[in-house]
Protein backbone atom coordinates (compact mmCIF):
# COMPACT_ATOMS: atom_id res chain seq x y z
CA UNK A 1 0.00 0.00 0.00
CA UNK A 2 1.14 3.16 -0.78
CA UNK A 3 1.30 6.14 1.60
CA UNK A 4 0.23 9.41 1.20
CA UNK A 5 2.64 12.02 0.48
CA UNK A 6 4.42 13.19 3.73
CA UNK A 7 3.76 10.12 5.53
CA UNK A 8 5.16 7.31 6.76
CA UNK A 9 5.18 4.09 9.09
CA UNK A 10 6.64 5.01 12.80
CA UNK A 11 9.99 3.04 12.94
CA UNK A 12 8.91 1.86 16.54
CA UNK A 13 5.40 1.11 16.79
CA UNK A 14 4.69 0.66 13.04
CA UNK A 15 1.58 3.96 12.86
CA UNK A 16 1.31 5.51 10.02
CA UNK A 17 2.13 9.42 10.88
CA UNK A 18 2.59 12.51 8.96
CA UNK A 19 6.09 13.99 9.66
CA UNK A 20 8.05 17.66 9.52
CA UNK A 21 10.62 16.92 8.63
CA UNK A 22 12.69 14.44 6.48
CA UNK A 23 14.61 13.46 9.43
CA UNK A 24 11.85 12.27 11.34
CA UNK A 25 11.87 8.43 11.63
CA UNK A 26 9.11 7.63 14.73
CA UNK A 27 5.32 8.79 15.44
CA UNK A 28 4.66 11.62 18.06
CA UNK A 29 3.84 9.48 21.13
CA UNK A 30 6.69 7.41 20.28
CA UNK A 31 9.25 10.40 20.65
CA UNK A 32 7.62 12.16 23.33
CA UNK A 33 7.83 8.40 25.10
CA UNK A 34 11.62 8.57 25.23
CA UNK A 35 11.90 12.02 24.99
CA UNK A 36 15.32 13.64 26.58
CA UNK A 37 14.50 15.76 29.91
CA UNK A 38 13.01 18.94 29.21
CA UNK A 39 10.77 17.49 26.48
CA UNK A 40 9.23 14.76 28.69
CA UNK A 41 8.07 17.68 31.20
CA UNK A 42 6.04 19.05 28.03
CA UNK A 43 2.50 17.57 29.42
CA UNK A 44 3.04 19.31 32.59
CA UNK A 45 4.07 22.65 31.23
CA UNK A 46 1.25 22.67 29.02
CA UNK A 47 -0.98 22.11 31.84
CA UNK A 48 0.35 24.51 34.53
CA UNK A 49 0.09 26.77 31.64
CA UNK A 50 -3.53 26.61 30.82
CA UNK A 51 -2.32 25.50 27.40
CA UNK A 52 -1.51 29.00 26.96
CA UNK A 53 2.01 30.07 25.02
CA UNK A 54 3.77 32.80 28.01
CA UNK A 55 5.31 34.57 25.40
CA UNK A 56 2.36 35.58 22.63
CA UNK A 57 -0.62 34.94 25.19
CA UNK A 58 -2.41 32.60 22.13
CA UNK A 59 -3.23 29.25 22.63
CA UNK A 60 -1.18 26.08 22.09
CA UNK A 61 -1.99 23.38 19.87
CA UNK A 62 -4.37 20.56 21.28
CA UNK A 63 -1.96 18.21 20.58
CA UNK A 64 1.55 17.77 21.45
CA UNK A 65 3.52 18.01 18.06
CA UNK A 66 6.57 19.84 16.39
CA UNK A 67 4.79 23.11 16.60
CA UNK A 68 5.57 23.34 20.60
CA UNK A 69 8.96 23.85 21.96
CA UNK A 70 10.08 23.58 25.31
CA UNK A 71 11.65 27.11 26.28
CA UNK A 72 14.53 27.86 29.02
CA UNK A 73 13.02 31.26 30.68
CA UNK A 74 16.72 31.58 31.84
CA UNK A 75 18.67 30.86 29.23
CA UNK A 76 20.95 27.73 29.15
CA UNK A 77 23.71 30.02 27.14
CA UNK A 78 23.72 32.25 30.78
CA UNK A 79 23.36 28.84 32.92
CA UNK A 80 20.06 28.33 32.84
CA UNK A 81 19.07 24.97 33.83
CA UNK A 82 16.88 21.93 32.39
CA UNK A 83 14.52 22.13 36.31
CA UNK A 84 11.14 22.34 35.52
CA UNK A 85 10.72 25.84 37.09
CA UNK A 86 13.23 27.12 34.28
CA UNK A 87 10.68 25.44 31.69
CA UNK A 88 8.02 26.74 29.27
CA UNK A 89 6.33 25.26 26.33
CA UNK A 90 5.78 28.13 23.66
CA UNK A 91 4.76 28.23 19.66
CA UNK A 92 7.79 27.25 17.75
CA UNK A 93 7.61 30.75 15.92
CA UNK A 94 8.12 32.54 19.27
CA UNK A 95 10.94 30.46 20.50
CA UNK A 96 12.51 31.24 17.24
CA UNK A 97 12.22 35.32 18.01
CA UNK A 98 12.82 34.91 21.37
CA UNK A 99 16.27 33.39 20.14
CA UNK A 100 16.54 36.32 17.42
CA UNK A 101 17.06 38.48 20.40
CA UNK A 102 19.89 37.24 21.76
CA UNK A 103 22.27 39.80 20.06
CA UNK A 104 19.27 42.90 20.09
CA UNK A 105 19.83 42.57 23.88
CA UNK A 106 23.56 43.28 23.64
CA UNK A 107 22.73 45.77 20.86
CA UNK A 108 20.71 47.45 23.42
CA UNK A 109 23.26 48.03 25.93
CA UNK A 110 25.70 48.99 23.53
CA UNK A 111 23.17 51.90 22.46
CA UNK A 112 23.12 52.57 26.00
CA UNK A 113 26.54 53.28 26.12
CA UNK A 114 27.22 55.04 23.22
CA UNK A 115 24.11 57.62 23.91
CA UNK A 116 26.86 60.68 25.28
CA UNK A 117 29.56 59.82 22.68
CA UNK A 118 27.28 59.60 19.25
CA UNK A 119 23.58 60.27 17.95
CA UNK A 120 22.12 56.44 18.48
CA UNK A 121 20.71 56.25 15.02
CA UNK A 122 23.81 56.05 13.63
CA UNK A 123 24.60 52.63 15.22
CA UNK A 124 22.97 49.63 13.67
CA UNK A 125 23.47 46.27 13.90
CA UNK A 126 24.64 43.98 11.22
CA UNK A 127 24.64 40.04 10.45
CA UNK A 128 22.47 36.31 12.27
CA UNK A 129 21.51 35.99 15.64
CA UNK A 130 24.67 33.80 15.75
CA UNK A 131 26.89 36.15 14.38
CA UNK A 132 26.28 40.23 14.17
CA UNK A 133 28.16 42.91 14.55
CA UNK A 134 27.31 46.62 15.78
CA UNK A 135 28.44 49.32 13.27
CA UNK A 136 28.49 53.03 12.85
CA UNK A 137 26.71 54.97 9.85
CA UNK A 138 25.72 51.41 8.79
CA UNK A 139 29.46 50.65 7.26
CA UNK A 140 30.53 47.25 7.53
CA UNK A 141 34.22 48.52 7.83
CA UNK A 142 33.20 51.16 11.10
CA UNK A 143 32.79 47.34 13.43
CA UNK A 144 32.31 48.88 17.29
CA UNK A 145 32.00 45.18 18.27
CA UNK A 146 30.68 41.76 18.03
CA UNK A 147 28.75 39.64 19.41
CA UNK A 148 28.84 35.55 18.95
CA UNK A 149 26.85 32.82 20.00
CA UNK A 150 28.72 29.75 19.50
CA UNK A 151 28.40 26.30 21.31
CA UNK A 152 25.83 27.82 23.96
CA UNK A 153 28.13 30.76 24.71
CA UNK A 154 28.00 34.43 24.10
CA UNK A 155 31.49 36.07 23.24
CA UNK A 156 32.07 39.90 23.11
CA UNK A 157 34.78 40.92 20.40
CA UNK A 158 36.54 44.63 21.33
CA UNK A 159 38.56 46.57 19.03
CA UNK A 160 42.10 48.22 20.08
CA UNK A 161 43.45 51.28 18.20
CA UNK A 162 45.32 49.08 15.95
CA UNK A 163 41.97 47.55 15.08
CA UNK A 164 43.08 44.54 16.60
CA UNK A 165 40.15 42.13 18.60
CA UNK A 166 39.68 40.40 21.73
CA UNK A 167 37.24 38.03 22.29
CA UNK A 168 35.70 37.81 25.79
CA UNK A 169 33.25 35.36 27.27
CA UNK A 170 30.34 37.40 28.86
CA UNK A 171 27.63 35.33 30.92
CA UNK A 172 25.39 38.08 30.75
CA UNK A 173 24.59 41.11 28.82
CA UNK A 174 25.60 43.61 31.66
CA UNK A 175 29.11 42.57 31.63
CA UNK A 176 29.64 44.35 28.19
CA UNK A 177 29.17 47.55 30.88
CA UNK A 178 32.76 46.33 31.61
CA UNK A 179 34.12 47.33 28.23
CA UNK A 180 32.40 50.54 28.01
CA UNK A 181 35.52 52.09 27.68
CA UNK A 182 36.93 50.09 24.64
CA UNK A 183 33.41 50.52 22.81
CA UNK A 184 33.38 54.31 23.08
CA UNK A 185 37.45 55.04 21.84
CA UNK A 186 36.68 53.01 19.09
CA UNK A 187 33.58 54.75 18.16
CA UNK A 188 35.66 57.97 18.88
CA UNK A 189 37.99 57.01 16.46
CA UNK A 190 36.17 56.34 13.99
CA UNK A 191 34.32 59.66 14.34
CA UNK A 192 37.65 61.45 14.22
CA UNK A 193 38.52 59.80 11.13
CA UNK A 194 35.48 61.23 9.46
CA UNK A 195 36.72 65.08 10.70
Amino acid sequence: MKLPKRHRKCKTCGEVFRYESKNVKRCQSCRQATATKPRCYLPSLIEEQKGTCPLCCKPLPETISADIHVDHRWPKIFGGTDDFENLQAVHIRCNRRKNASIALEGYKVVKDILHAVVDVSRVSIKGTRNDCSIILNGNSRESICQIWVKKGKVYLNVFDENKKETRTRINSFDEIRAFAEEIRSTTQRYLADKQ
